[in-house]
């Protein structure tokens, strides 16, 4: 379920940041998202590992739930007003999806492309948290280094090739 509406997110702000800020900001707010996204992909789970330490994992899950009840309130604040197309002239969504997932369908390199994303992207989220279950209850680690095991790796992802 979170992978989804992580999907229907990520689509969302990437497409909604044009329309909120002028042509010329485009580059520096892209950034910022870029660099908000690596710094929660390479903090965030050195952070949750300690913190579950400390608060325990269904404590930590009612924080998390809250943080996402702060961003919708952030998310609702924002200053723009939102332009609703009139009802008639909008064609069903159903329609929208069908018409977007044949044409992905039909064309030859975006569907291996989709299906290989997506196969990597399930096998990835088995192997993840499959292999914080064996960190922890095969080999003995801390919930706080498998956390900052899973940062380095995070970071080292993010680190720039020597020129």
């Amino acid at each position: 379920m979170s992978g989804t509406a992580t999907v229907f997110f990520d689509v969302g702000y990437q497409s909604y940041l044009p329309w909120l800020v002028d042509r010329n900001q485009i580059v520096d707010g892209n950034s910022k998202l870029e660099a908000s996204r690596a710094v929660a992909q390479v903090a965030g789970p050195g952070i949750t590992g300690v913190l579950i330490r400390v608060l325990g994992a269904p404590a930590l899950i009612a924080v998390d739930a809250f943080s996402f009840l702060l961003s919708a309130l952030f998310i609702g604040r924002t200053s723009r007003p939102d332009v609703v197309p009139d009802r008639a002239a909008r064609r069903p969504l159903r329609v929208e999806i069908a018409e977007g997932l044949s044409f992905v369908v039909r064309h030859p390199l975006l569907r291996r492309m989709v299906a290989c994303t997506g196969l990597a992207n399930l096998a990835g989220s088995f192997t993840g948290a499959l292999l914080v279950l064996y960190a922890i209850r095969r080999l003995g680690l801390s919930e706080s280094v498998v956390g900052l095991v899973f940062s380095a790796g995070a970071a080292a992802g993010h680190a720039r090739p020597a020129r």
